[in-house]
């Protein structure tokens, strides 16, 4: 991720450094990523992501703060300002402004200055831009750790998610709480209000994304 959303960099960029963290921090498929809204957003002490996974079955994703940064930054650089991600999650749930998604294309941007992308991002160019990201860097790393480079050409949104359960267990994440933030787990319509257990993943979940995000 080194040099991806800097200070000053294009939405694009943003837009990409954001879907390696989903998908590494947060453990989201890639569909999940796409179907991201607004409205999805859950602000308060600890963030949340509310995520319709397989099934159309919802779930609290915990948002740690590095990734909650990245992600206020990448909307900033589509001119959805963090007072108006506040404004919106107060918003009722049928109110058009909670369904515009999250993640946008770059399409309808004709000119430098232009109005802002609002189009959903599709499949295809998020698939794009995350696998030719991983293939630079695998050659940039080649020369000094084969094995690794390989691992970068065969990565995807899945490769980020088994990460994600991986690190996360070595650093002490219940197993049980992997399973839950994955989704892999039959769960029922999430409520609201934080559990206590929701509660212990948040925590879990914010000391592993920060400790990573400082190597």
């Amino acid at each position: 991720v080194e040099g991806l959303g800097a200070e000053g960099g294009s939405d694009i960029e943003r837009r990409l450094l954001l879907v390696l963290w989903l998908g590494f921090a947060c453990g989201l498929r890639a569909s999940e990523m796409l179907s991201l809204t607004l409205g999805s957003i859950v602000p308060g002490e600890v963030w949340r992501l509310k995520v319709i996974g397989k099934g159309n079955r919802t779930r609290n994703v915990p948002l740690p703060s590095p990734v909650r940064d990245i992600l206020l930054a990448y909307l900033e650089s589509v001119e959805v300002p963090a007072e108006e991600v506040l404004r919106i999650a107060r918003l009722p749930k049928e109110d058009a402004a909670r369904h515009a998604p999250l993640l946008r294309s770059r399409r309808g941007r004709r000119r430098e200055g232009g109005p802002a992308p609002s189009e959903p991002l599709r499949y295809t160019a998020l698939y794009e831009s995350l696998k030719n990201h991983l293939a630079l860097r695998g050659r940039e790393i080649g020369r000094r750790d084969p094995a690794a480079a390989a691992k970068f050409k065969d990565a995807s949104t899945h490769w980020l998610r088994h990460t994600c359960a991986t690190l996360a267990l070595k650093d002490g994440v219940p197993l049980n709480a992997v399973q839950r933030l994955l989704g892999h787990a039959s769960l029922t319509t999430t409520s609201v209000y934080v559990t206590e257990q929701e509660e212990a993943l948040m925590n879990a979940m914010e000391k592993f994304v920060v400790g990573a995000s400082r190597e």
